[in-house]
């Protein structure tokens, strides 16, 4: 490497051509892209096998994946449609704008559990001029991010600022608007970078009692929400959702006992505690709904164990409520009026004692006999 050209420049040479590249691929009609690559390769320009589907982000939803799509080609009709499909999906749909899916993030593959997750689709795919510039970014910070977890990389300068943060945060800008999950890595990875480069610094001039090695704080809190989110996925049966909160949870757990034991048994007293109330707010929720529903089966076994003991229960049971409905409608009355203020004058009114229920007897014993 040359030094008497300083990183940062060559740096900022790779983030004004690769600006450059995008604006000029981005520039060019979708159409034209496609009619060029098509042009290049006539014979693999049309495939049965991949293009079955139509419309919006059709790649996306099947036949383009060259894990899932491609081997299940192979599997069902040989290696020579397998072969085809694969240079179709490389050759003329890869160098376009709309691209292929990741491999393995179809539809057909990971694609549809990320997407319930709130991923977007478009973040799913990506083509061949993204790809280039997400590799050669991704390639580009790589060096930044590894002197700094090793504590070689001091935010002690404009340039590492601007080699981290600045050059992150214009990866970010660019990532979302283009939809490049590889160039959104690259600028997480600067931005990282930057982040562990002030702990450097600040561990330089505070030189504190206790350190914790960056690659085992962040290592072990991601095995430790990988085996959260398993043992809450396919152990408790836990959904999509709730197991990534689990995994969240196992994750930060095990990043405090790293930093101080005291705190993780603090943190995880509060997770048990406010699951117990959770628990028991979803057990007094059921219980109440339980008291309160309105049985129909046992409302019916009750009224036949009652036409059972009398035999005149059925009938004034159903003159009951005739005459029920014959005091709601009788009489000539007139609804309110448009200002609502009284009720008309020949409005008429129950009467008090009303002889609906009347009966040889008012109610029943519990063994079903008229007291």
């Amino acid at each position: 490497m040359d030094s008497s050209i300083p990183q940062s420049i060559r740096q900022v040479a790779v983030d004004t051509c690769s600006i450059g590249g995008i604006c000029s691929y981005y520039s060019i009609p979708a159409e034209n892209i496609r009619n060029y690559v098509d042009g290049l390769f006539p014979v693999l320009s049309k495939c049965p096998q991949a293009d079955y589907l139509a419309g919006h982000m059709h790649r996306y939803r099947g036949g383009h994946d060259l894990i899932v799509n491609v081997a299940r080609t192979a599997q069902s009709e040989g290696f020579a449609p397998a072969a085809k499909q694969t240079g179709h999906i490389l050759l003329t749909d890869f160098p376009t704008k709309a691209g292929i899916p990741i491999p393995g993030f179809s539809d057909s593959g990971l694609g549809r559990h990320l997407v319930k997750l709130g991923i977007p689709k478009g973040w799913l795919c990506v083509n061949a001029v993204d790809t280039g510039i997400g590799i050669l970014a991704v390639s580009e910070g790589f060096g930044d991010l590894r002197d700094a977890l090793a504590g070689q990389l001091q935010m002690d300068s404009v340039w590492t600022a601007f080699d981290t943060f600045g050059e992150g945060g214009i990866e970010l800008a660019i990532a979302i608007g283009t939809k490049n999950p590889i160039l959104l890595a690259s600028a997480a990875e600067n931005i990282f970078a930057g982040i562990v480069a002030i702990r450097n610094s600040v561990r330089a001039v505070m030189n504190p009692f206790w350190y914790v090695n960056p690659v085992q704080f962040f290592g072990s809190s991601f095995c430790s929400a990988i085996c959260g989110y398993a043992i809450g996925r396919y152990v408790a049966g836990q959904s999509v959702d709730d197991a990534f909160v689990s995994a969240m949870k196992s994750g930060a757990v095990s990043a405090f006992f790293l930093l101080s034991p005291f705190a993780a048994y603090g943190i995880m007293a509060a997770l048990a505690a406010g699951q117990l109330v959770k628990n028991t707010a979803l057990h007094d929720s059921e219980e109440a709904r339980r008291t309160l529903q309105w049985d129909f089966a046992s409302a019916c076994s009750f009224l036949a164990s009652a036409e059972a003991v009398h035999a005149g229960f059925d009938t004034w049971y159903s003159e009951g409520l005739k005459g029920l409905d014959e005091a709601f409608l009788e009489g000539d009355t007139t609804p309110l009026g448009g200002d609502f203020s009284i009720m008309g004058v020949d409005s008429s009114a129950l009467e008090c004692h009303s002889a609906i229920f009347e009966s040889a007897f008012s109610s029943l014993n519990s063994k079903g006999s008229p007291l």
